[in-house]
């Protein structure tokens, strides 16, 4: 699955779908779960569950630089990351922590 960009409701929605079973199956995110969509905030705790695996995406990729002070702000904007920035402004912290559990893809 890729480009969630904060549309966890519609992936909840999709998983129902088709009886995803969070028990045997397993989802595999190629990037971009923040940005753009309502609920980027939510990718913190996707992370958590043992079935969900992402790699980091140029949106969580932005994400990351621009909370830790090496980023573009404006370009994050630009991109769909406007409700994103004062999110990650009140919680840098946990956003620091995605580059931990959301490695690179590999080209």
């Amino acid at each position: 699955m890729g480009d969630i960009h904060g549309y966890f409701e519609l992936l909840e929605w999709l998983l129902a779908e088709v009886d995803f079973d969070t028990s045997t199956d397993r989802l595999f995110s190629t990037g971009d779960l923040v940005d753009r969509g309502p609920f980027s905030e939510q990718a913190q705790s996707w992370m958590t569950h043992s079935w969900f695996h992402a790699v980091r995406g140029n949106h969580e990729q932005m994400a990351i630089d621009c909370a830790a002070g090496v980023g573009d702000p404006g370009r994050h904007a630009r991109n769909g990351g406007r409700g994103f920035i004062s999110l990650r402004n009140r919680n840098s912290k946990a956003w620091r922590r995605l580059s931990a559990h959301c490695p690179w893809q590999s080209k």
